[in-house]
């Protein structure tokens, strides 16, 4: 398993294992290319939700059933200008946590990065954006 952290914000860790969990308490769940480790397991529910080219998954609070994170990534191909067809797959992924952090409030991790695929072999070619956004809810 391959994992980076980009200035301590956004984890992201590289394997092909859809799920399986620790002896830390935590479960290990994977979305289209990385994946995210979602702890206190035993206390929540997850929701794995995946398309073409997306992936969300949903973590709820098995007592309230209310939703506290949500993790996804967005993959979409894309084809640099002067790059021959045959050299590989490229492609733009977002990759996005959100927290419910209470009150209306919820923050939004999000980074987009351009990949390279050739088979069994990915990396990282340039990071495009790297952003944190606060949303705000009306209270019911």
């Amino acid at each position: 398993m391959f994992t980076i952290a980009l200035a301590g914000v956004v984890p992201l860790s590289f394997s092909s294992t859809t799920a399986y969990a620790s002896s830390m308490n935590t479960q290990t769940v994977s979305l289209k290319y990385s994946n995210v480790m979602v702890e206190n397991a035993d206390q929540v529910d997850i929701q794995r939700k995946e398309t073409s080219n997306s992936v969300t998954v949903n973590v709820y609070d098995k007592q309230t059933g209310n939703l506290l994170n949500t993790y996804g990534e967005i993959v979409r191909p894309y084809t640099p200008l002067g790059i021959s067809v045959n050299a590989g797959e490229y492609s733009i992924m977002t990759r996005f946590t959100e927290k419910n952090e209470g009150g209306g409030i919820i923050t939004r991790l999000e980074l987009q990065l351009q990949l390279y695929n050739s088979g069994s072999f990915r990396q990282i070619n340039q990071i495009l954006s790297k952003n944190f956004l606060l949303k705000l809810q009306a209270q019911r």
